[in-house]
């Protein structure tokens, strides 16, 4: 069931990620069979509803159609989870092509600022955190 039908003027492709129009915007990757990615559905509604703070775009990789359009990583070496996503939004940071983002975890949310990756969250409870907080730089 896609929790977004609402807002499919949002959706976009992964190909798409930094052509969107807007100087800075967020773009929000998610499977529609995540206990996760549904943890954040009411919320992530309502943001797209009524707060326009940060222009945010939908990103269904359920079926990871454009999963290889990312980059690659090993996870063999994978000390905690944690770490593990720490080191991978990290690394993704000033990309500017979607081949440099590491897209592992969901959900997700890219921000981008002219035309480049300037902020990688990672699960509900920390981008529902930052899109609470967030004011435009």
């Amino acid at each position: 069931m896609e929790p977004y039908k609402n807002f499919k003027n949002k959706y976009i492709n992964a190909k798409d990620i930094f052509n969107q129009k807007e100087n800075t915007y967020g773009v929000f990757i998610y499977w529609t069979i995540c206990p996760h990615c549904m943890a954040i559905k009411s919320f992530m509604n309502n943001y797209l509803l009524k707060d326009n703070r940060l222009q945010i775009y939908l990103l269904n990789e359920t079926g990871e159609e454009d999963a290889i359009l990312f980059k690659d990583i090993d996870d063999s070496n994978m000390v905690s989870k944690q770490a593990f996503m720490e080191n991978y939004t990290k690394a993704s940071l000033g990309a500017s092509e979607v081949k440099d983002i590491v897209y592992y975890f969901v959900p997700a949310l890219l921000i981008i600022k002219d035309k480049k990756l300037v902020n990688y969250i990672v699960f509900e409870d920390n981008i529902e955190k930052f899109l609470r907080s967030y004011k435009d730089e």
